[in-house]
């Protein structure tokens, strides 16, 4: 009797919130404890009021939206983004065209700071100088301090990203461009203040992000930085960094689309290519930016083949979008105008969360983690990209934080 009513008294604080109060409603992290943790990305306002509620009773991992990305993180006098143009929009902010990749969203995101000579002028500062570079901690400080007073642990996201990086990051006072040395040096420096700070909370880092072509013919995107000044080697030292600053936290390759054959297969010989020469990859991130396209044997094949690798797996950046595939050549044939939340969309939302659930739960044994991209509907990068001014339904909750049909397709996998 005791038992049962320590599990009544915990699940009941979630029921009392405005968008939970379903009797049947049943904390996330509950539903999956037996599986994997689950987390979200989380921005300054989804911690605080009934957003960081819920955020507590649902979740025991957190990932910042933005605001760990080295261009939240560093301040330069020019704070242009790695390869936007000098000139035009927003000073300082890349132009985004209408069919970039997921994690590139059309505008700033909440938590980024303003770019441009003014810096971090319309976000709180907490300045601190290491070593030539200028850190702002102020905004992922926030977050951090939310998940240790909630007994939470984080997924850092992310240390090298061929975006969201100062364009600065790559060149010296002068304005030239750093030697491949020099460049790892800065990197060391950065990746040593950042870890160190957040080693008491994060618990893996999304070491290289998005580092594969989509490219048929090619394995690695050749466009960036990274790779225009060190070639394909920054991969497998960002990785010797990170695991030189700290021996224990798990360290995480993170990709989209990895569900797709010829993505997978390129990154099935990557890491494997990583793993043979003594790499310490930890793991593997499998962003969940899917949509209807996305089968359950794909999925299931994507976990498979690099569990084989012996990685562990993580779901990271988890949404499924009301529209179609926008990857690769699907983001040119993208519908223009918002669709209505009708039953047909959300009985087809609610079927493909199932089926995805199905197959993790079934591979329960080689993932370690789920993150969604998004606490609900009101709150996802999804609306506005790929295509501006479009609202998509992309979460478990919607935009008055109630459980959709999509939150009990889910329940329906471990409540039967």
């Amino acid at each position: 009797m005791k038992k049962l009513f320590g599990i009544f008294a915990g699940i009941l604080p979630c029921l009392m919130l405005s968008g939970q109060a379903q009797s049947d409603f049943v904390p996330l992290k509950e539903l999956f404890k037996k599986d994997f943790l689950v987390g979200v990305a989380v921005n300054a306002r989804t911690i605080t009021g009934d957003p960081g509620k819920m955020v507590i009773e649902n979740f025991n991992t957190l990932t910042c939206e933005n605001e760990m990305k080295p261009q939240s993180l560093l301040y330069f006098r020019s704070q242009r983004p790695a390869g936007a143009p000098p000139q035009g929009g927003q000073p300082g902010q890349a132009t985004q065209p209408q069919t970039a990749q997921p994690g590139q969203p059309p505008q700033a995101q909440p938590g980024q700071p303003r770019q441009g000579a003014g810096g971090f002028s319309q976000t709180p500062q907490k300045l601190d100088t290491i070593n030539g570079l200028v850190f702002n901690w102020a905004s992922a400080d926030r977050i951090a301090d939310f998940a240790r007073q909630n007994k939470m642990t984080m997924r850092g996201h992310t240390l090298v990203w061929h975006s969201q990086t100062p364009a600065a990051f790559f060149t010296d006072d002068k304005g030239n461009q750093l030697t491949k040395e020099q460049l790892y040096e800065r990197l060391r420096i950065y990746m040593t203040a950042v870890m160190n700070r957040y080693k008491d909370i994060v618990f893996c880092w999304d070491v290289v992000n998005e580092a594969l072509s989509d490219s048929p013919g090619n394995l690695y995107r050749t466009s960036g930085k990274w790779y225009e000044i060190c070639g394909k080697d920054f991969i497998a030292q960002a990785f010797r960094i990170a695991r030189s600053v700290n021996p224990n936290v798990k360290l995480i390759y993170n990709d989209y689309n990895l569900v797709d054959p010829a993505k997978l297969d390129r990154a099935v010989t990557m890491l494997k290519e990583m793993k043979d020469a003594g790499v310490p990859v930890d793991g593997v991130g499998m962003q969940g930016h899917w949509s209807k396209e996305v089968t359950a044997d794909m999925l299931n094949t994507a976990i498979n083949r690099l569990a084989a690798l012996g990685l562990e797996v993580q779901i990271t950046e988890l949404d499924v979008t009301t529209y179609s595939n926008y990857h690769g050549e699907g983001g040119k044939n993208q519908v223009q105008e918002t669709q209505p939340y009708s039953k047909e969309v959300e009985d087809r939302l609610a079927d493909n969360y199932k089926t995805y659930f199905e197959v993790m739960h079934k591979n329960a044994d080689k993932i370690t983690s789920v993150t969604f991209w998004g606490l609900d509907d009101g709150r996802t990068w999804l609306n506005g990209f790929p295509v501006r001014g479009r609202t998509d339904y992309p979460l478990l909750f919607d935009k008055e934080l109630k459980p959709k049909k999509a939150y009990y397709s889910v329940k329906s996998v471990y409540v039967k």
